[in-house]
């Protein structure tokens, strides 16, 4: 799956959020107040898809090739703190679904 912009922006503004094309999942990104570079990455599954994905490994990279966020659904959401790098992130998000374990 792809979540894209809505429209062609050269900086992101803070917090965003994308929609997958398939409408599968939601993207929320929030700068952290006391570290501008850092913030938090929140994937949350949405409800019709829920009991088919729950329990498996989500991975989310940006358009650059940059793993963003890897790890299980648990309770229809994921969570990744992102170290660094948050103004270079390319919005123009690959989604990545694997079963459990892979």
């Amino acid at each position: 799956d792809a979540a894209l912009p809505k429209a062609a922006a050269s900086k992101v503004e803070w917090p965003k959020k994308f929609l997958s094309e398939r409408g599968q999942f939601t993207i929320d990104i929030r700068r952290m107040l006391n570290h501008p570079d850092r913030g938090v990455m929140v994937v949350q599954v949405e409800e019709s898809f829920r009991t088919s994905l729950e329990g498996q490994t989500i991975q989310v990279s940006d358009g650059a090739g940059r793993v963003l966020l890897k790890g299980q659904i648990i309770d229809g959401e994921v969570t990744q703190i992102i170290e660094s790098g948050l103004d270079e992130i390319d919005p123009s998000f690959y989604i990545k679904v694997n079963q459990s374990g892979d």
